[in-house]
């Protein structure tokens, strides 16, 4: 065991909430902050590519690759459950697309739950001091934040026509989806800045790390929350090999997200009781809560045969895809600067609700995996993601060793 050090925050997982918290809580110098990620730190060059979202997706070293347990509605289906495992957690791995959610969402939140706070006329003045838009600054867009957000801009015939034909079907067209008008169809926004993506640990954890009071480790798996009486004064962790304690001064922040945050909860002792001595641990807290309410938004995928060669599944080729990724060593242009879902929009499935409740995102590829290799054809691809889903599930612990991934019951389409 060694040495106990003891830090003002200590922040578990390096995410894309971690790495936030670690650039706001270090920058006036004044508190020290120490962020424990399972992870490696984001070396890996396929991530800053945004084409090479294909590579790094299921990338095991970069993803946990959960999977749900048998879901009923499903034909028993195991479901894969991307969860990033890199600093920058998810923001390092996925498609890029940013989108804020619907102004009313937020407004309904507001009114049903008595938080006023959480109106989106609330929210804005955050999303905007959170984002550089090559939009420029408006009443709807920042332009001095953080995270840089750029329009799609690959031009490839295919997103021209998912527009003009959102159009022509009446489900509207628009200039921005996080803007002034957010429904209809259209070019999407993406987390990349230069020809490179911008992740959470590109625009907040890099810069905190230049300052002395900032600790990232990356590598370490966190085991349990330390209790002394009602407070959690600490972690025990592994790193290198070895158990290490650290301790915190002011807060233990858990930013693991929604399933590593819970695990990690209950395998300290907080949770559900009856679960836990189920488990052979000792309750510290009950808390029913921990582990439940979860949900995710079911996506169908679409993939339509193209008979045109328009599509960009040719990059694939040895010789393309090292004249793409040269150009994009170059000049951070050509097909390697594009995060391929350029297109997309958020419409309404049925005419009886208010606003929006489903999301497209638009491809001119048609992927296939096999395994953790990728197939690319000559086909175009549309995924529909179910925004406001009714179904809830759990999480439940399988064993009490830390690196046991735990139970997923997600029961979609149970409501």
């Amino acid at each position: 065991m060694s040495q106990v050090k003891t830090y003002d925050y200590v922040i578990v997982g390096g995410g894309s909430a971690g790495c936030v918290l670690a650039n706001r809580l270090t920058e006036d110098g004044k508190h020290t902050v120490l962020v424990l990620e399972a992870g490696p730190m984001d070396h890996n060059l396929m991530i800053h590519v945004p084409a090479g979202v294909y590579k790094v997706f299921k990338d095991p070293k970069l993803n946990w690759n959960y999977k749900t347990e048998d879901e009923p509605e499903l034909y028993e289906r195991n479901v894969e459950i991307p969860r990033g495992k890199v600093v920058g957690g998810s923001s390092s791995i996925n498609a890029m697309v940013y989108m804020r959610g619907h102004p009313l969402d937020f407004d309904r939140w507001g009114q049903e739950f008595n938080l006023p706070k959480w109106s989106y006329a609330q929210c804005l003045p955050y999303f905007k001091a959170g984002e550089t838009s090559d939009r420029g600054a408006s009443d709807w867009r920042g332009g001095e934040g953080p995270l840089s957000v750029t329009k799609g801009a690959y031009e490839n015939p295919l997103y021209d026509a998912f527009v003009e034909a959102g159009g022509q079907a009446g489900q509207g067209q628009t200039d921005d989806l996080n803007g002034y008008k957010p429904e209809g169809v259209a070019r999407l926004d993406s987390t990349k800045k230069n020809g490179r993506r911008c992740s959470a640990a590109v625009a907040h954890m890099r810069p905190a790390l230049t300052r002395p009071n900032m600790t990232l480790k990356t590598r370490a798996m966190v085991r349990k929350i330390l209790i002394e009486g009602n407070r959690a004064v600490g972690l025990e962790y592994e790193h290198g090999g070895e158990t290490h304690t650290v301790r915190t001064e002011r807060e233990l922040i858990l930013s693991g997200g929604a399933i590593n945050s819970p695990q990690l909860m209950m395998l300290s002792g907080i949770g559900p009781a009856d679960h836990l001595r189920a488990m052979g641990i000792e309750p510290k807290l009950d808390l029913a809560g921990v582990g439940q309410n979860l949900q995710d938004h079911p996506t169908v995928t679409v993939k339509y045969e193209c008979t045109k060669p328009v599509t960009i599944h040719k990059v694939a080729h040895p010789v393309r895809k090292a004249m793409a990724g040269m150009r994009w060593m170059f000049d951070r242009k050509g097909i390697a600067s594009s995060n391929i879902w350029e297109a997309g929009g958020l419409v309404r499935g049925n005419a009886d609700v208010p606003y929006p409740n489903l999301q497209y995102h638009f491809g001119p590829v048609g992927v296939d995996y096999e395994g953790t290799n990728i197939k690319l054809g000559q086909a175009f691809t549309l995924t529909i993601d179910q925004l406001r889903p009714t179904s809830r599930g759990y999480i439940a612990l399988k064993s009490t060793n830390p690196m046991d991934k735990p139970a997923l019951h997600f029961n979609y389409m149970s409501t």
